[in-house]
């Protein structure tokens, strides 16, 4: 009896361990590489990594061996989020020269040598390229490098050259209002140097970016021009850069230094978004950033025009919840401020705004803003922003002066819309442009600013300490109740000084000076 149940016992133990193998053996391998090294040799060998995406590689590296001509029309390397680069491209300090025409029937969302890119590692790469592309997507991400980043991504000693043309394959739809076919633009775009879109927390160091951007498709209909894009985030190094949690009010969580930009942009758009360096950056920490060259400022320009709205800026369009340091901006900015009298638009030679407790120390703008008045209601410009909300500008200086175009019939009458309060016109047509900053409100303070920048104001056009809603890329921001502040301290050479007015027939600059009849 003692014998038998000694029998079953074992039995059992025997069954238990035939499951158990059985068990083990379904069980799905571990398919991860782990820390691999692949040496890239040839075009082929690069198209290879399509292959080798996702979390299986995400320990692998790969090292570029020689310099690589693509030719191609080229399909982004990583398609997808879940079928996305993870690993490290070692570029070795050689050179990838890439020239491709993508046409709009090819579907493509993401352009660039990378498409989708999740926690990788980009180092000493030179990248020549020459992109025409057209998209029939909603939503777009152009990046010369990397199209959309998520995650934490890093890109150190990167060299782009090149340029990206870029445009929006028409649609159409009948007016409910006229009944008429009419083209349809609600795309979205992001386009940079390094990359177009990066959510997460991004690090950017010892990059150099010398990038033609154009974004110029219109359409004439009934209505008048239309262009192609809806909104477009623009910037040399990066289009978009924000975190994953917009509520996140850490700075630190993007990190910028050591950077130099010579970009040249030509963006039309209902409303353009675009900086030498950033069209947005949000919750950043950013040290010595060059856009132009203080020896050569031709070199450089940014040239805009919104339909809309107008968020243009030497470094930043969009500069938010970030510390700013040692920035130097050596350009001109070309910016149409178009639109009904219900637009709104901001520029300025650092930054066009400046947002929610960001701060900018030790900044330089030098250089001309070429503008007009044109048929809007709010239009705000500064030698160094647009727009202060909430922030600190400190440190810092400008220099240069506001060219304005004759947009109307007269000089006189042109003069009437500037610098008159009084103005027999429609009262709507107001250009906020001083030397400084257009507008400052909320919790903020301008402290040790020098300014020879020739405006209508010498430091500001406009207090205002009211609640204000602020719409930025689609996301209501409600700004907190607080009185700006101005250093006694600061100084300012010259306060309603003058602006420029271009002289077509003439071929010449015919100063405005502020209360002349």
């Amino acid at each position: 009896m003692k014998l038998h149940k000694i029998q079953k016992l074992v039995l059992f133990v025997l069954l238990s361990l035939l499951v158990l193998l059985i068990f083990v053996g379904c069980k799905d391998k571990d398919t991860n590489k782990g820390k691999i090294e692949i040496n890239i040799s040839s075009v082929d060998e690069l198209i290879s990594i399509r292959d080798k995406l996702g979390p299986d590689y995400d320990k692998a590296t790969f090292n570029l061996t020689t310099d690589l001509n693509i030719d191609i029309e080229w399909t982004p390397i990583g398609d997808s989020v879940e079928n996305s680069f993870r690993s490290t491209f070692n570029g070795n300090n050689h050179t990838i020269t890439i020239s491709s025409n993508i046409s709009a029937d090819r579907n493509l969302s993401v352009f660039g040598l990378f498409g989708y890119i999740y926690n990788a590692t980009f180092n000493d790469l030179k990248l020549n390229v020459d992109f025409e592309n057209e998209t029939l997507s909603e939503v777009s991400y152009v990046g010369a490098l990397a199209s959309f980043g998520i995650y934490t991504n890093s890109f150190k000693n990167i060299t782009i050259d090149g340029n990206i043309t870029h445009s929006a394959g028409w649609e159409t739809y009948r007016s409910p209002y006229s009944g008429i076919i009419e083209p349809r633009n609600n795309k979205y775009a992001f386009i940079g140097g390094v990359i177009g879109y990066a959510v997460g927390e991004s690090s950017f160091s010892d990059i150099t970016s010398n990038l033609e951007v154009n974004v110029s498709e219109s359409n004439d209909n009934n209505y008048g021009i239309m262009y192609g894009f809806n909104r477009i985030f623009s910037g040399c190094i990066a289009g978009y850069v924000r975190t994953t949690d917009l509520s996140d009010t850490n700075k630190e969580r993007n990190n910028v230094e050591k950077i130099q930009a010579l970009p040249n942009f030509t963006i039309n758009a209902l409303a353009v978004f675009a900086g030498g360096a950033f069209g947005f950056i949000y919750n950043a920490k950013i040290n010595d950033l060059i856009v132009g060259n203080e020896s050569y400022p031709n070199i450089s320009k940014i040239t805009v025009a919104g339909r809309r709205h107008t968020y243009a800026g030497g470094a930043f369009g969009l500069l938010d919840n970030s510390n700013a340091t040692n920035i130097n901006v050596f350009l001109d900015l070309d910016v149409s401020p178009s639109g009904d009298k219900n637009t709104a638009n901001s520029f300025g030679g650092i930054s066009a705004y400046i947002n929610n407790g960001a701060v900018l120390d030790n900044a330089k703008y030098k250089g001309d803003i070429h503008t007009a008045i044109g048929n809007i209601s709010q239009s705000y410009a500064g030698g160094l922003a647009g727009t202060i909300s909430n922030s600190t500008v400190q440190n810092s200086t400008t220099s240069g002066r506001f060219i304005i175009a004759n947009v109307v019939d007269s000089v006189d009458r042109y003069y009437s819309l500037i610098a008159r309060s009084n103005s027999p016109y429609q009262s709507y047509m107001i250009a906020n442009y001083a030397g400084v900053t257009g507008r400052i409100h909320g919790n903020s303070c301008l402290d040790s600013i020098e300014s020879e920048y020739l405006a209508y104001q010498g430091v500001y056009s406009e207090l205002a300490t009211v609640i204000e809603v602020v719409d930025l890329d689609g996301d209501k921001i409600v700004q907190t109740v607080g009185t700006p502040t101005v250093n006694k301290t600061t100084k300012f050479d010259t306060a309603n000084a003058a602006a420029y007015l271009y002289d077509e027939s003439n071929e010449k600059f015919m100063p405005i000076y502020p209360y002349q009849d």
